[in-house]
């Protein structure tokens, strides 16, 4: 009898519940549980069918939930749906649809769609019911439409046709915590549907994607873990598939997911031939995925790591794609030569895109490429602050990238998928922080405007590239401060109490810098840092300026013969000038290479004067008789060579610790329309073309 004092009724096999199926009614156990919807929807005082396990509930027509209502059970219950079911398209094993409901819960049990008991594999796409094909809407696990509050989490979905969960005209649906695999279509596909979220799910895909939004606004899929189920061209398309079509406007964020593997391409963003016209108002936020494998299928064009055509404002931000084939992160149709009418823009920062393969269909020209812009008359790809590195088909093509770098990220275990940066001063790992010989230039590298308040300090006030960037799990940056005081000139030097003199030799080394900041007057306030290039002179009126940091303790008390520096001229190519370059090199004034900038002197204080304070041969604040100076002519262009200059004296002070090490500030005497560039301390270039330092000395 049904206890009226408890808000569960039972359904069970074994004749404990308070509705069984009998062996008469073994493979019509539908019935059996919607007498106990039934039951629960006439009797207010109930809210919940449970489903008593060890027993698999073979049903042969739709589970009918009711407003108001959870479904549950053991986790050894298991619905299933019979053998050669034969029923028509769009009916799922749980529903209904085309009914407005509210107040849904499914959750606990198994749900088996049977797929093998329901196709014939000879007959392939020649299926005909009750042998059906999948992704053609047979037998869904789940399909709601018009309803709101809908809840699915902690099942496991397997063996379908069709959806795992369904949703169509729904608002506020949860997918999270199930286990999902060899479906014939998506885990969770929502459509034209208003804060939908699908997280925390492991999906092995077979079919389509591992979550599908189409038309859908205030949504999201997070925390997943999504793989193809087997090597197999079959075995199912993106990891998630966003789509535009009936509406003006999408919203969703895509973040915090593994995604490997797969044999589309990892995410992919897509809008639909048919779609309406879009309203600007679009926003698809990608970040913080780690996306690796992906592209596997062999007769497809559109593979890679993240794909979009169509969709506007697509932000791409913070992830790590990793050795997918075809492309790593592209604008493209379903071929090479698609083309779209429709203007987008794709914003891609942050990002470590690395190892990209050669598509495996048609591994042409093209292909293989770290970022890619195949549709570029209709579709901006704005790249900015992204580490891309040793992708088969080179690292870009048909973009523009700005303050990029192209250099080993130097991730952890590439090889084992743990992409956290290798720091000199924290690497996280299982909660501890490991401390590395080897530093990350993608640490502190990414966009200035991004935020970087949640990485733990010291964290460089400036976000990492990479999937853990702007996260509690970044990298701790590593950056001494110059000195730790102003030099105070004309103070005498405290001499150390015993100086032991070493045997007289003579020696020559070669020093390069350990820090290359850039001084930027149109962007003041940036940390410049990671930079492949150092630039003087000015563009306009706007000035660049650089500051060079060396290591110079090795000559400590050391008779200086020879310093010369070395800079590598390159840029810009095959190009005059309407002004000489007058290189010159000073001594700057104390400052942060973690946060110097044009306006900044350190995290704390400011320039006294914007663009730095300087000390001339004569120790004269921004005084003008250089140190040492080279001129450029206007009527040159680069050679590609190094240029010296003689830094002797200068070098000297710093091993007699007359002055403090600050390092050396570059700039051009006269600044207007004269702009060249030289390698930095950062380029991936040989060392023979990097800034240097050649010290002959002896004592």
């Amino acid at each position: 009898m049904i206890d009226p004092n408890n808000k569960i009724v039972y359904v069970a096999g074994d004749g404990s519940g308070d509705f069984n199926v009998i062996e008469s009614m073994k493979y019509s156990a539908h019935i059996i549980i919607n007498n106990a919807i039934k039951f629960v929807q006439t009797h207010n005082t109930y809210t919940t069918v449970y489903l008593k396990g060890p027993f698999t509930y073979w049903v042969d027509g739709m589970l009918n939930c009711c407003s108001n209502f959870e479904l549950t059970g053991d986790k050894t219950a298991c619905v299933k749906l019979v053998s050669g079911a034969g029923w028509a398209t769009m009916i799922p094993l749980i529903g209904p649809y085309n009914v407005s409901l509210e107040n849904i819960r499914i959750h606990g049990f198994e749900i088996d769609g049977n797929h093998d008991g329901n196709y014939v594999e000879a007959k392939g796409k020649a299926q005909v019911a009750p042998n059906v094909n999948k992704g053609a809407g047979y037998y869904n696990h789940i399909y709601f439409t018009y309803s709101k509050n809908i809840y699915v989490y902690d099942m496991n979905l397997h063996d379908g046709h069709g959806d795992g969960l369904r949703v169509a005209n729904c608002e506020n649906v949860f997918f999270h915590d199930n286990t999902v695999s060899k479906l014939g279509h998506d885990p969770c596909f929502c459509l034209r549907s208003h804060n939908c979220h699908s997280y925390n799910n492991i999906v092995a895909i077979r079919t389509n994607s591992g979550t599908r939004m189409n038309d859908c606004t205030a949504s999201s899929i997070h925390h997943n873990r999504v793989w193809a189920f087997a090597k197999h061209w079959s075995a199912g398309g993106p990891g998630f598939q966003i789509e535009r079509q009936y509406k003006a406007a999408i919203d969703v964020e895509v973040y915090e997911n593994e995604i490997h593997d797969t044999y589309g391409c990892g995410i992919w963003t897509i809008r639909n031939g048919l779609a309406v016209a879009e309203s600007g108002k679009s926003k698809v936020y990608i970040h913080h995925n780690k996306i690796y494998g992906c592209g596997l299928n062999p007769y497809i064009y559109y593979v890679g790591g993240i794909i979009n055509f169509g969709i506007h404002n697509v932000i791409v931000e913070n992830n790590v794609v990793d050795g997918c084939y075809g492309h790593g992160i592209t604008c493209m149709g379903t071929t090479d030569t698609s083309a779209s009418s429709v203007a987008v823009a794709m914003y891609v920062r942050n990002n470590i895109v690395i190892n990209t393969k050669l598509r495996q269909y048609a591994p042409t020209a093209g292909t293989g490429v770290g970022i890619h812009n195949r549709v570029s008359t209709t579709h901006k790809m704005y790249v900015n602050n992204n580490c891309v590195y040793n992708n088969a088909g080179g690292n870009y093509s048909k973009v523009s990238p700005v303050d990029d770098i192209n250099v080993d990220p130097l991730c952890y275990n590439v090889a084992n998928h743990d992409y956290h940066l290798l720091s000199k001063n924290g690497r996280y790992c299982l909660g501890n922080w490991i401390k590395d010989e080897r530093h990350s230039l993608c640490i502190d590298a990414g966009w200035s405007e991004s935020k970087y308040n949640d990485e733990p300090d010291p964290n460089g006030g400036r976000i990492n590239i990479g999937v853990y960037g702007g996260t509690k799990y970044a990298s701790k940056s590593y950056v001494k401060d110059v000195v730790i005081e102003d030099p105070i000139i004309g103070d005498p030097v405290e001499e150390p109490d015993v100086i032991t003199q070493p045997e007289v030799v003579t020696a020559t080394i070669t020093l390069y810098p350990i820090y290359s900041n850039r001084l930027k007057q149109s962007d003041p306030n940036s940390v410049l840092r990671t930079n492949t290039y150092i630039d003087v002179g000015a563009l306009g009126v706007n000035a660049f300026r650089d500051l060079l940091y060396f290591d110079f303790s090795t000559l400590d008390y050391k008779t200086i013969d020879k310093a010369e520096l070395y800079l590598y001229w390159y840029y810009p190519e095959n190009k005059v000038r309407p002004n000489d370059t007058v290189v010159e090199i000073y001594r700057p004034q104390s400052y942060s290479a973690a946060y110097v900038g044009w306006n900044n002197r350190n995290q704390t204080q400011k320039w006294e004067k914007a663009g730095s304070v300087w000390y001339d041969k004569n120790n004269m604040t921004r005084g003008g008789v250089p140190l040492a100076s080279n001129t450029f002519s206007k009527s040159k262009v680069p050679d590609n060579q190094y240029y010296k200059f003689d830094i002797t004296e200068f070098v000297q002070k710093y091993a007699d610790n007359e002055n403090l090490n600050t390092g050396l500030l570059i700039k051009a005497k006269v600044e207007k329309d004269n702009y060249i560039a030289f390698y930095s301390g950062n380029s991936p270039v040989a060392t023979n073309k990097k800034p240097k330092i050649v010290v002959t000395y002896h004592g």
